[in-house]
């Protein structure tokens, strides 16, 4: 007996999850494209930045996956897609570790993310990844909140909200700890 062929996924529907409707893919797009300009508007109105051009798109680039990021990771297609019946608490953690925006910003623009900042945000979203995935799936989003609210005032000691780059975080928590660890709503 032949197997049925199984149709290849595109980046998008990996993203957004196969099941995505058209307004869920359009609405991560926009979410992409309009973190740009509000990144690059955040960066140069905390000051002089004397950033190369490959400085400039790293870190829009890394701006694009977080704003694309925090609306996918919000949609229903999104979270049946990542908490399928065979997803797993370790893959969410395994997720969580490549998520090494923060650090990699500190090596990249030094100047606008300190490496102790960008180590201890890592540290802490591996940190609230792990208490959400032993909490109950009921009380996961608010203790999601705490644990980015608490971070992004922490982190903000080292790391002003108004610089540069001190929104990425509080961006980075929104993703993952409020969003992609989360799950699909149980009835």
């Amino acid at each position: 007996m032949v197997e049925p062929a199984t149709k290849p996924i595109g980046l998008l529907a990996r993203i957004v999850g196969p099941a995505a409707t058209p307004a869920d893919t359009a609405l991560t797009l926009a979410a992409m494209v309009l973190a740009v300009p509000l990144a690059a508007g955040a960066i140069m109105s905390a000051g002089t930045v004397d950033w190369r051009w490959w400085q400039w798109l790293l870190v829009l680039i890394v701006a694009s996956d977080l704003g694309g990021g925090i609306v996918a990771n919000a949609l229903p297609s999104t979270k049946s897609w990542y908490h399928a019946p065979n997803g797993h608490d370790r893959r969410m953690l395994g997720f969580a570790l490549l998520q090494v925006q923060l650090p990699a910003l500190a090596l990249i623009v030094p100047e606008a993310m300190p490496m102790l900042a960008g180590l201890l945000g890592y540290i802490w979203l591996l940190g609230g990844v792990t208490i959400l995935l032993a909490v109950p799936h009921r009380f996961r989003l608010a203790t999601a909140f705490m644990i980015t609210a608490v971070g992004t005032v922490l982190l903000a000691r080292l790391l002003p909200v108004a610089s540069a780059l001190g929104w990425m975080p509080l961006a980075l928590y929104l993703k993952i700890l409020a969003g992609h660890v989360i799950g699909p709503d149980k009835p």
